[in-house]
């Protein structure tokens, strides 16, 4: 039957199985490990890049400097989540590019970076500030203060106290001070005769520096803001280089490839060979291609398969790309890709890709699947509308994926129904009444015979489905939701790992009060009858705590059992288990599977278990009559009756809240030439050197592409 010439595969499998193939001309240990956590690796880095802070001067003179900049700014001093964020642009294809442009720049070029970031942001808050100030001391020696303004408080001369302070956030009028200079609205509304003489004698003057402060707004606040969104990162940017250099040598010395690396590897033939060699010698010939989920596929896995379709293509074969509109952009997907088919997006004007994409072009014929035989038809018509109506809104660029996407449906399939509810625009009314209406909607549900396990709750954000699941479990309506779910959330778990910090390390007195506070919450212990601050101050004491409990705790034969037996006897000893516990029973397979594919040391296990019990959790068996509540992406695939989507008015989160932003393309006149001077002044300043050597002659060009946080 010719089995052979068929297969199916994920992108990844196919992609690891050309990498191994050709492990050698790659260049990469024949027997390496593929690593799927970047938080693992990325956290292994870090931890090298801190444990070098006194040996290497430049690096540590940066790290330094990043705790201050944080500490100053009044937030957590500690540097490793934020190095951990910015170091995610390292395992992913878009970062990757643009890292690539500047892996020449040694710490210290950030510093000369960051001090012209510095002189530039204090000149600009120097001049704004000046000007306040000056209008604020105008104001009082005419002996007035904001109350007898135009709305007060909220009025000209708070606008100048806050940017005289140094909030140039603020540095745009509100509705109210553009009413005092548009519509000459000045005085109080208690201004005696006296106070608005007093105003008439210097609002000229005052509508000067307002007048002054804009023009400085307008002129240099646009660059302002973006200085100060690069110097928010420029310590994190600074030292990526490093840890770059720190995650090569921890692959290599653990001999581990992480997946993001293979298409790379690929692209770097297949983007630079008319014939890619490593599919040549695969020895393995397909003449159809089928890429299904095509909306998932990221830019470069796409362009790695080209040369193949190109190939199926001339021969006269089929292909087909099959998939919806990208909504999640897993590991690089765009909408873009699927939106500009049969062009190729991000060719960068490679000539391979553009032939390439000729044969696309040639070939395509676009087959839209706009029957919806799952929905029904009030649903459907209901979307078709929304959709028709927002896609006036969007540019041309875009519009073109909602073109002719309306659902065709069965006409009899009715039953269906959307109710849309306008909530309060006051934010914290707002969500309260979010979750009352919604308390309200399942209670109406239930009333018209659809069970709680009908119903879900989809959310845009996890911290939102916290809220939800308490405020519903308050209400006794029992919930499904990830963050119920997971093990750390069970207080017998937490118990559990207390204990077990204690047999390792007895002398921690916070595992010590951990302990204490849960004897004390679960009444093996009377409070009145305990003093906490002396038991913490010694081991005796904890052993008296357990003593006064009632609890035969033998540490030294304890600390004798393997550790799957050291959890059950924990379990045993404190009665853990008098009721059915499915937390206490998924604990344990989270440890037996430990013990069989690592080893028995406690000490492994509670630094493994630090690490997985942010997303170990339970397994739900079906039929559980509770309303579930999830994230709108994890709902993907899902079917239930009844959905209710609250705070739908909040902001999206679109998962892309770190960008790299292109300069040279971006509205922000002369920033380049801000930062560095121009050629012409190169020689007068301290950037000469720099330009002494060839090589560093693209300082300039790169500084377009510098890394900023957006929020």
């Amino acid at each position: 039957h010719n089995y052979s010439d068929f297969a199916i595969g994920t992108i990844d499998s196919f992609v690891h199985r050309v990498v191994r193939t050709f492990a050698f001309d790659l260049k990469i240990p024949m027997s390496f490990e593929i690593e799927m956590d970047d938080e693992r690796l990325l956290s292994s880095a870090i931890d090298l890049l801190i444990a070098q802070i006194g040996n290497d001067e430049r690096l540590t003179k940066a790290l330094i400097e990043f705790t201050e900049n944080k500490t100053d700014n009044e937030k957590n001093w500690h540097i490793e989540y934020d190095l951990k964020i910015f170091a995610k642009q390292l395992l992913n294809e878009e970062g990757d590019l643009y890292v690539d442009k500047l892996r020449h720049l040694k710490v210290e070029d950030f510093f000369r970076i960051k001090d012209t970031l510095f002189s530039e942001l204090k000149k600009f808050e120097s001049s704004v500030k000046s000007i306040a100030e000056n209008a604020l001391q105008l104001i009082r020696k005419q002996g007035l203060i904001a109350k007898d303004f135009y709305y007060g408080d909220k009025g000209i001369v708070s606008y100048f106290e806050k940017l005289a302070h140094g909030r140039m956030e603020t540095i745009t009028p509100n509705s109210y001070v553009q009413a005092t200079v548009g519509e000459d609205k000045w005085y109080g509304g208690k201004a005696t005769p006296d106070e608005k003489q007093a105003i008439d004698a210097i609002k000229s003057e005052l509508l000067d520096y307002f007048n002054k402060i804009q023009t400085i707004k307008d002129a240099d606040y646009s660059e302002y803001i973006v200085f100060k969104l690069i110097n928010r990162n420029i310590y994190s940017l600074a030292v990526l280089n490093e840890i770059e250099k720190l995650l090569n040598e921890y692959k290599a010395q653990n001999n581990v490839i992480h997946i993001s690396e293979f298409n790379k590897m690929i692209a770097k033939i297949v983007l630079n060979e008319p014939i890619p060699f490593i599919y040549e010698r695969l020895g393995e010939r397909y003449s159809n291609y089928l890429i299904d989920e095509f909306q998932d596929t990221s830019v470069l896995q796409f362009q790695n398969l080209l040369p193949l379709i190109d190939n199926s293509l001339a021969g006269g074969h089929f292909t087909m790309l099959v998939g919806e509109q990208a909504i999640y952009r897993w590991r690089g997907g765009e909408v873009e890709q699927f939106a500009m088919l049969p062009n190729v997006f991000a060719h960068n004007d490679n000539p391979l890709v553009l032939e390439r994409e000729s044969a696309l072009i040639r070939n395509y014929d676009p087959k839209i699947l706009d029957q919806n035989y799952r929905s029904k038809r009030e649903v459907i018509e209901f979307n078709n509308a929304v959709f028709k109506l927002l896609s006036g809104s969007l540019n041309e660029k875009y519009r073109r994926i909602y073109d002719k996407q309306e659902q065709g449906f069965n006409a009899l399939n009715t039953g269906g129904f959307v109710q849309v509810e306008f909530i309060s625009e006051e934010k914290e009314l707002s969500r309260e009444q979010h979750m009352n209406r919604t308390y309200e909607t399942i209670l109406q549900l239930q009333g018209n015979n659809y069970k709680l396990k009908d119903i879900v709750i989809l959310l845009h954000k996890p911290t939102d489905g916290s809220e939800m699941a308490n405020y519903l479990t308050e209400k006794k309506i029992p919930v499904i939701s990830s963050d119920s779910l997971l093990l750390s959330n069970s207080q017998q778990i937490n118990f559990i790992h207390s204990l077990l910090k204690y047999l390792a390390n007895d002398s921690d007195t916070i595992t010590h009060a951990e302990i204490i506070e849960y004897l004390v919450v679960m009444n093996y212990i009377d409070q009145a009858t305990l003093d906490g601050t002396l038991l913490l101050k010694n081991k005796v004491g904890l052993v008296a705590v357990f003593e006064l409990a009632q609890v035969h705790f033998n540490q030294q034969y304890l600390s004798k059992l393997a550790l799957y037996e050291l959890c059950e006897e924990l379990i045993r000893i404190f009665k853990l288990n008098k009721q059915p516990n499915a937390y206490l029973q998924f604990f344990l397979d989270e440890v037996l599977n430990f013990t069989t594919k690592k080893n028995n040391n406690l000490n492994d296990f509670i630094e493994y278990w630090e690490d997985k019990r942010a997303n170990a959790s339970l397994i739900v068996p079906q039929g559980m009559n509770a309303v579930s509540i999830m994230t709108i992406h994890r709902s993907k695939g899902l079917e239930f009756p009844a959905v209710i989507l609250p705070f739908m008015d909040s902001r999206v989160d679109t998962g892309k809240k770190n960008l790299w932003i292109d300069l040279e393309n971006d509205k922000v006149p002369e920033l380049v030439s801000a930062i560095v001077p121009t050629n012409k002044e190169l020689l007068e300043t301290p950037y000469a050197h720099l330009y002494e050597e060839e090589k560093n002659k693209s300082l300039l060009d790169n500084l377009n592409v510098l890394y900023v946080a957006l929020t």
